[in-house]
């Protein structure tokens, strides 16, 4: 549902005003930039994981610190 702060003019973004009125459609630019880009967050956390999987834990200052990072924006981002 729609909250009270999300009542903007959105006039010049036809996309922006048929999401306002809950009508999407997935060729929307919009959506699908919005999506790309969490594939790319997704893509970008699993090359850090697989790099810090071999990564001596004596060079790499707060290692776990780093996984754990990943794996949320990674997790964040599946569930866009």
């Amino acid at each position: 549902l729609a909250g009270d702060d999300t009542e903007q003019q959105h006039s010049a973004n036809l996309d922006l005003v048929s999401i306002n009125n809950f009508f999407v459609n997935s060729s929307m630019p919009v959506l699908q930039s919005t999506w790309l880009n969490y594939y790319k967050i997704i893509f970008n956390a699993n090359m850090v994981l697989k790099q810090l999987e071999t990564a001596d834990a004596t060079k790499v200052v707060n290692k776990d610190r780093h996984i754990g990072e990943a794996k949320f924006l990674r997790a964040q981002a599946g569930i866009g």
